[in-house]
């Protein structure tokens, strides 16, 4: 009888153990993604791409980027569609270390995690060649000694007895490091035509430094800046077809703008000669950064040789 009561209330036990009535789990978790607490990103991204050993409670992080990249966008999953985000998007890269702080704050506003990204730019070895048509340029005229011609199309030189034109182009070259090292530079000036009555043939284009600061939109004959060393020449004949006109620049010139960049005065663009007599006329015409065809605007190569970081 013992035996019997005893086996009975082991099956009991077992029967209760086996349908044993589990309790909700409270929705106030702050990893359970249904909950209003929840304050995670399930993945953070650069570009795209996944960050390299990305786990949701990994706060912080270091990538190393190439030279070059100007900018990143920042993305992300968050755990919720009820999680507030901050911080993503496209953001601006520096030479140097980059912070960037992305928070993502629970639906109930209860709680918050910082995602913080490090971006780091790389040592680069080598040489680079950067083509810059970031210009500005505009002509000045005795025709117009008092007129700003900055929206041409064309930037004329040009000479006779009674009168002259010349031109003038900038380059921005800011987004080169101030320690970078120059080993080459060409300016680059699309020719469209040759107009002369002159039997002095072939003209001459001059490149020449400027030796101070002028303003594209206001610069005119009376108020141009003074005009310093030659640079290089380039000869144009009557039948020379339409094409690039390439300049060597010297690399001290060129080095002073990298190292001082409120020294980068540009270039003057003058004939080689601007005196002619009696009615001798000569008029060389090149496009400017306001001509409609982008391929054609004035262009500076440079070989540069970044620094390390």
């Amino acid at each position: 009888m013992i035996n019997r009561l005893l086996l009975a209330l082991i099956l009991i036990i077992l029967f209760l153990n086996c349908h044993k009535i589990e309790e909700p789990i409270p929705r106030n978790n702050l990893l359970d993604p249904l909950s209003d607490k929840c304050a995670y990103l399930s993945d953070l991204t650069v570009d795209g791409n996944t960050i390299q050993g990305f786990i949701f409670d990994k706060t912080e992080y270091l990538l190393v980027m190439n030279y070059g990249i100007t900018n990143i966008t920042i993305g992300y999953k968050k755990c919720n569609s009820g999680v507030n985000v901050s911080g993503d998007g496209i953001k601006a890269v520096h030479t140097s270390l980059n912070t960037y702080i992305i928070i993502a704050t629970s639906a109930d506003g209860s709680n918050e995690k910082t995602y913080t990204i490090n971006i780091s730019i790389s040592p680069t070895l080598g040489t680079h060649t950067v083509t810059n048509k970031l210009g500005v340029d505009t002509q000045i005229s005795t025709i117009n000694p008092t007129t700003n011609l900055e929206n041409n199309t064309l930037l004329a030189i040009e000479a006779n007895n009674t009168h002259m034109s010349r031109s003038l182009t900038k380059f921005n070259l800011s987004s080169i490091p101030t320690q970078a090292t120059v080993n080459s530079c060409e300016l680059k000036l699309y020719f469209k035509d040759l107009v002369y009555n002159s039997p002095e043939k072939p003209e001459q284009t001059l490149i020449r430094q400027i030796n101070n600061t002028w303003n594209v939109s206001t610069v005119t004959w009376n108020t141009k800046p003074t005009e310093g060393t030659p640079e290089d020449s380039v000869a144009v004949g009557e039948f020379d077809p339409s094409g690039w006109h390439t300049f060597t620049i010297s690399l001290a010139y060129i080095q002073n703008w990298i190292n001082n960049p409120s020294q980068n005065y540009g270039f003057f663009i003058t004939l080689g000669d601007e005196v002619k007599p009696d009615s001798n006329y000569n008029l060389i015409n090149y496009y400017s950064s306001d001509y409609f065809d982008v391929d054609k605007h004035p262009t500076l190569i440079l070989n540069v040789t970044f620094p390390a970081y």
